[in-house]
């Protein structure tokens, strides 16, 4: 397994975690502390993968290129039998490549989003990968529409059951631990998001206090670093914020609205009842080149599953203190308004589930994985 971003961490865990029930399993690869913890043995650190953009990749490119050769080998010699990429599809692609001529069975979880630019990959992906794993049902769609090999999975961080099996919870089940005056940010996982998303949030924290003297801030770090990271920035900013390392279910479950660098925590947010200003800010350069790729008029994930505005976006410029203050403010005001489509988007995020997903990669025999049989698909 690989899984280059916390996101793909925690969705890597549950995959892991559903694997052992079966049998032991060895799973080799590359992941954070949810996919060590759930038994994963790492062949590099997981922060030597964490790039951002399209600049600081190209910037870092003969060392990704090395690590990305050293890895794509140690699987060769090792002689595995199932590669699964979770997310972070541009990377995986070439170890995608690398162990198609060693008939290695590839498996991509989460699909990439050729939905909304760089549809040109498409060719890459039914060249190269045996089936795609999606989270959403409109990707399935997509994927189909080119004849590729995919399943509707569904978002194991909501369920890992199949949905015929499931009770789509209301959104009162998740508003009684809800605090009036709570608001939480998620500035994103990679250190250079935090770079570039956390002076603008520290300014509107400063703003959004001195003019609502009862509001109070959280910060869920997805690291110690980063949470070391963040505190030092704030400094001695006079305003009630606490950060916590992880705790990201238990802060938006507390928050009745957040704000969140454009990912998947946009779902997370909405998962938990926090409705989410989704905001994405990234240098000129960068800027320039995404602005002109993009197909889709929406860049947040709960947005896109319902093919209209529901969250305010603030995107580049418009991501300022002053823009995220009034996006707040009306969240806030008018909260209950967008009750009727948390049930909608949760619903669109159920799937088949695990078991059914991996009895169709392993074979409907999943029982003989126990005796070291693997059946392909």
């Amino acid at each position: 397994m690989l899984a280059g971003e916390h996101s793909g961490d925690k969705i890597g865990a549950k995959l892991i975690n559903q694997l052992k029930e079966y049998s032991n399993l060895e799973i080799v690869g590359v992941g954070g502390p949810a996919m060590e913890k759930a038994g994963l043995k790492s062949i590099i650190p997981f922060d030597e993968l964490q790039v951002m953009g399209l600049v600081e990749p190209l910037l870092k490119l003969r060392r990704l290129l090395k690590l990305r050769k050293k890895i794509s080998d140690f699987f060769i010699e090792n002689e595995i039998d199932y590669f699964f990429g979770i997310d972070f599809p541009d990377f995986n692609m070439g170890i995608y490549k690398n162990l198609r001529s060693a008939k290695i069975k590839n498996v991509q979880f989460v699909s990439p989003s050729v939905w909304a630019w760089r549809k040109s990959r498409i060719k890459d992906i039914k060249k190269n990968i045996d089936l795609v794993a999606c989270l959403f049902g409109f990707e399935s769609k997509f994927l189909d529409e080119y004849c590729i090999p995919n399943i509707h999975m569904g978002h194991p961080l909501v369920s890992t059951q199949h949905f015929q099996k499931v009770q789509f919870p209301e959104y009162n089940e998740v508003s009684f631990s809800k605090k009036e005056n709570l608001i939480a940010l998620v500035p994103g996982s990679r250190i250079s998001e935090i770079k570039q998303m956390m002076p603008t949030y520290i300014n509107f924290m400063k703003d959004f206090y001195a003019e609502h003297s009862k509001a109070t801030f959280v910060i869920p770090a997805a690291s110690e670093k980063i949470k070391t990271m963040i505190i030092a920035m704030i400094g001695n900013h006079k305003f009630p914020v606490s950060v916590r390392l992880g705790k990201m279910k238990e802060s938006l479950l507390s928050s009745k609205v957040s704000v969140v660098t454009s990912g998947t925590a946009t779902l997370e947010s909405v998962t938990y009842g926090a409705w989410p200003v989704i905001c994405y800010k990234t240098n000129f350069f960068n800027y320039q080149i995404l602005s002109r790729m993009i197909t889709v008029d929406h860049i947040g994930l709960p947005n896109l599953m319902r093919n209209k505005r529901v969250f305010p976006e603030l995107i580049q410029k418009d991501c300022n203190p002053s823009s995220i203050s009034k996006a707040v403010s009306s969240l806030l005001e008018n909260h209950s308004n967008y009750e009727k489509y948390y049930g909608e988007i949760l619903s669109s995020m159920y799937g088949i589930g695990l078991n059914d997903t991996f009895m169709k990669i392993f074979g409907y025999d999943i029982e003989l994985l126990s005796d070291g049989t693997i059946m392909p698909f």
